[in-house]
């Protein structure tokens, strides 16, 4: 049995055989790779706001709003969280009219613009780069408010 009390701002936390000691890292990992999971999907979201929708307006058809609700978390386990652009909406090319996914058609740079040209956007590279910044600090941040000491 482990029991946990703040003492002067300090968090002191007794266990009673190293197996507690491991079983509450593990648990308080899981718990804090959902909530930068979470993070990571905003961060997705943010790269697609500002390098597809903040960058251009459509001219040819009503912008829906899906490519927001692309990132996803895939899997969650207790000590690893993976994130994704999902392919989860009903595009369509307004030149062929088939099925295609904008996040694939943007980083190939074959986003048809109006009057000619392409629209890009390198949005996996701008999320991946944010989360690389930011993620591992805030897990840090989460693990050091359970007591566990990470330096």
């Amino acid at each position: 049995m482990w029991v946990k009390y703040k003492k002067k701002e300090v968090i002191v936390i007794e266990f009673s055989s190293i197996e507690e000691v491991i079983e509450y890292i593990r648990g308080v990992l899981g718990e804090a790779l959902g909530e930068v999971g979470e993070d990571m999907k905003e961060i997705m979201v943010k790269a697609i706001q500002e390098d597809i929708y903040d960058d251009h307006s459509p001219k040819v058809y009503e912008r829906t709003g899906q490519l927001l609700n692309t990132p996803q978390i895939t899997e969650h386990t207790s000590d690893s969280i993976t994130t994704e652009f999902l392919d989860n909406g009903d595009w369509s090319s307004v030149i062929s009219g088939k099925h295609m996914f904008p996040i694939e058609e943007y980083q190939k740079g074959s986003v048809w613009a109006p009057g000619g040209g392409r629209y890009s956007a390198d949005v996996l590279e701008t999320a991946f780069t944010e989360c690389q910044l930011e993620i591992p600090e805030k897990l840090i941040q989460i693990l050091r408010s359970h007591g566990i000491p990470i330096e």
